[in-house]
């Protein structure tokens, strides 16, 4: 088999991944479109510091057994985390 019927079979592959990528963020940011109704109703501040702990704390484990970098969790983490505060806070 050529390189180019080859490296086909594998773009194929990563397209559909990047697909699955991006529909579980845009299911992450729909939650949180209901934990932002959730904290309103409670006045409940947006950041809560302790949670996004936890939560970095376990991607960052979860990463290293699946042979990510912590530096790539926490990038990635960080700026799914930043854009859940804008969608919290109205931006």
């Amino acid at each position: 088999m050529a390189f180019d019927d080859e490296i086909v079979q594998w773009r194929d592959k990563l397209d559909i991944i990047d697909g699955e990528i991006l529909d579980a963020l845009a299911r992450r940011f729909q939650v949180i479109d209901e934990v932002t109704k959730l904290k309103k109703k409670y006045d409940v501040p947006s950041l809560q510091l302790k949670r996004w702990n936890e939560i970095l704390g376990r991607m960052i484990v979860g990463g290293k057994e699946n042979n990510l970098s912590r530096e790539l969790v926490k990038d990635i983490w960080n700026r799914i985390h930043e854009e859940a505060l804008k969608i919290e806070n109205g931006k």
